[in-house]
This record gives C-alpha cells, structure tokens and sequence, in this order.
C-alpha cells in the first residue's frame, strides 16, 4: 500500500500558494493557446488568425473555468460553500466540475464561432485534443491533492489517502483514460480522413463512457439512484457523443 504523503502546495508566495493544482491547468491552458495558435497560423480553420486565436481562448478560459467552479458549487458542495462564503474564491483547493467546464466552453466556442463565421465543430475538434491532454495531468493533480478518492478495497496497488484506509488511485485510472482518449484524438486527427465533428464527437464518447464506468471506484459526493451525479452526466455525455457520431454526414 502506497501512503499519498504528497505535499499539493509546490511552494509559497507571501500568503499564495503555487499548488501543483494551479499549475497543471495553467501549463494547459497556455499549452492549448499555443496549439489552436499553431492551427490558425496554418489555416486549417477558415476565419481564424492567431490574433483571433489568442481573443478566443481569453474568453474560453474564463468562462469555463467560472462555469466549472459554479456548478461545482451548486450541484456538489453547496452547503460548504454557504457556510464557508470566501472559499468560493479559493481555486488552488481544487473544486472544479468537469461537466459545468465543459458547457461554458461549448457556449463561448458557440458564441465565438456565430460571431466571427467560424464552424463550430471544425473549431470544437482542434480544441478536444490539447484538452484531453490537459485533463489527464488534471486528474495527476486530483490525485496528490488527495480529492476525488477511491471506494476501499484490498488490491496491492492501492493507496492510503490520509484516513489510513486502503483505496483505489482511481485519480490516476481516470488519467490514463484522458491520456487513452488524447492518443484516440491525436492519431485520428494525424493520420486518418475524418469528417467535421468527428474528433469532438469520439471525445465525449470517450471520456464519457469511460468515466461512467470508472467512477463506480470512486467515492462520489452526490448520488441519484445509487450512482454518482457526474457519472450520470458522463453517461450523457457519451449518448449525445454516439448519436451525433453516427448521424454525422458532414
């Protein structure tokens, strides 16, 4: 058994911590910038220069980073969050919903395709791929911040988070998926023809089945019917995902 003594904090400006949390997402988003940059720079989207790139993924980062924190607190933690009203502002303690980030990128990707005449899912399948990436070093960060934890069980692999309980690293099993899913993406988009809207599509099929499935090990935060809030979004996820991929004519 593996005893998660890892230190989240990275080191500490003055009364800020650089967490190892914040700099994943900061390392990806930076690293996404730079690959729809290099995209437009080639002109493989029509409409999109690098200045465009660059306004684009300004508003695609805040709004789905306020997105995820919001429906993180309404749907996961609420009461916390009502007693504890300054922590709302705390990111670097993690807390962030996968699924309410990912709408608020689909609505600026929406917003900012209809505004420049830019193709909505000629845009959302360059972005699927440095963000399959980022989520699974994401999930590396879950795992040292010692969140989202694993149901208890006795493999020789498991990990003590702190409560001296054997459990599943499924932070880790969830990375590995997100790293499966960037490796789909990335050869589908090098090395195979495919039409618009396939890669956005395999996305959410991925990460949505693959995480329904997955999350079964986890300690989830809400239940509906005796399985996890977020597994119940994957799974639609993966629906939608299937049903716009097979009707795909494009």
């Amino acid at each position: 058994m593996f005893v998660n003594n890892l230190d989240p904090v990275i080191f500490p400006i003055g009364p800020v911590a650089i967490t190892w949390y914040g700099l994943v997402y900061a390392i990806g988003f930076l690293l996404a910038t730079l690959f729809l940059a290099n995209i437009a720079k080639k002109g493989k989207i029509k409409n999109l220069n690098e200045n465009k790139a660059y306004d684009f993924m300004i508003i695609l980062i805040v709004g789905s980073i306020l997105t995820a924190r919001i429906f993180y607190i309404i749907f996961y933690n609420l009461r916390f969050y009502i007693e504890n009203p300054l922590q709302v502002f705390a990111f670097w303690n993690g807390g962030m919903s996968f699924h309410g980030g990912l709408i608020g990128a689909i609505v600026a990707t929406y917003y900012f395709s209809r505004k420049h005449k830019i193709r909505f899912l000629q845009l959302a399948d360059y972005l699927v791929i440095p963000a399959a990436l980022m989520l699974g070093f994401g999930r590396i960060a879950n795992f040292i911040n010692k969140e989202l934890i694993g149901t208890v069980t006795d493999i020789s692999w498991c990990v003590d988070f702190g409560d001296e309980k054997c459990r599943h690293p499924v932070q880790l099993y969830a990375s590995l998926k997100n790293f499966f899913t960037f490796g789909v993406l990335f050869f589908v988009e090098k090395y195979k023809e495919y039409k618009t809207g396939t890669l956005f599509y395999l996305f959410l099929i991925l990460y949505g089945f693959g995480r329904f499935i997955i999350d079964f090990l986890r300690v989830q935060e809400v239940y509906i019917l005796s399985v996890g809030i977020g597994q119940w979004m994957s799974l639609i996820m993966g629906i939608v995902g299937a049903y716009f991929l097979f009707r795909n004519k494009d």
